[in-house]
């Protein structure tokens, strides 16, 4: 018995773009925006119901954490971010 030969398409080497995600987490004292980009935080904002102005948080790179066994990155190593202030609206 002989089996044919089967011609393989090459599957495309351009990857989807990724998911991009705006949530929201509100509760009595703050409003939290939250970006994440490929399953990635970017940038979070905070607004306090209180009249402050809004603050934001940068997180750090998730790639400059230790690496596990695997070779794998695990995340930011014990910080979670810098927070910055917009003195000024234009």
């Amino acid at each position: 018995m002989t089996l044919g030969a089967q011609t393989l398409q090459p599957e495309p080497t351009q990857s989807p773009s990724p998911k991009v995600e705006r949530i929201v987490h509100e509760d009595a004292g703050s409003r939290v925006q939250e970006l994440k980009v490929g399953g990635q935080t970017k940038q979070i904002e905070v607004q306090t119901k209180a009249d402050l102005p809004a603050y934001q948080i940068n997180p750090a790179d998730a790639a400059q954490g230790p690496a596990n066994p695997d070779g794998q990155r695990t995340g930011n190593a014990g910080t979670a971010g810098r927070a910055t202030w917009r003195l000024f609206n234009f």
